[in-house]
C-alpha cells in the first residue's frame, strides 16, 4: 500500500508542477482545495509520523523486564520430535 501511495504522490506532483502557471496563486486565495492537494500533504505529514517512529524505535533500549536467552533446544531438536 505505501508504494502505491508513493507512486500516486509521485504523479501528482509531477501533474501539478507539469501545469503550473506562470503567476502561480496561493491556494487559500483561489479555493483550490482538490483531492490531489490535500492527499500530497497527508502524505507528508504521514511520511514524517512514520519515519519519526522508525528513529524512535532504533533508539531505544530493550525495556523486557524479563531477558530472553534463546530456545531450551536447538532447531535440530525442534525438528526431530516432528518428524520420525
Amino acid at each position: 500500500m505505501a508504494h502505491i501511495g508513493l507512486i500516486f504522490a509521485v504523479y501528482f506532483t509531477f501533474k501539478f508542477f507539469h501545469k503550473k502557471q506562470e503567476q502561480p496563486i496561493s491556494v487559500f486565495e483561489s479555493g483550490n482545495y482538490n483531492p490531489a492537494k490535500i492527499f500530497a500533504i497527508f502524505f507528508i505529514i504521514f511520511f514524517m509520523f512514520i519515519f519519526t517512529k522508525g528513529i524512535d524505535v532504533l533508539t531505544k533500549t530493550n525495556s523486557y523486564e524479563i531477558p530472553f536467552d534463546g530456545p531450551n533446544s536447538t532447531t535440530e531438536e525442534r525438528i526431530k520430535r516432528f518428524v520420525k
